[in-house]
């Protein structure tokens, strides 16, 4: 569950970057 969250928020992370 907590590798599945950590996904979660890198993948939100990368996204952001990807908008910036």
């Amino acid at each position: 569950m907590n590798v599945y969250f950590s996904f979660l928020y890198f993948t939100k992370d990368y996204e952001y970057l990807l908008s910036r």
